[in-house]
């Protein structure tokens, strides 16, 4: 009767198990990268916008005197 745990065994199965992690984390970190790029576009967007609308505005602001006491 053969050993079921053998050494040899023991070996393939962690190996196999190691590549399933990578490759799930793999398409994790895809997924992440997705997230990011996504939210940093939408911000260089927002940014944009908002420099265009103060050109297009082009409204100085005039600060308020401070009050002395």
């Amino acid at each position: 009767m053969r050993k079921i745990l053998s050494e040899r065994n023991v070996v393939v199965i962690l190996f196999v198990m190691v590549l399933i992690t990578f490759s799930l984390a793999q398409e994790d970190a895809k997924k992440m990268e997705r997230k990011q790029a996504g939210v940093s576009e939408a911000t260089a967007g927002t940014m944009m916008e908002e420099r265009s609308a103060k050109l297009v505005n082009n409204v100085p602001v005039q600060e308020q005197p401070k009050k002395t006491k």
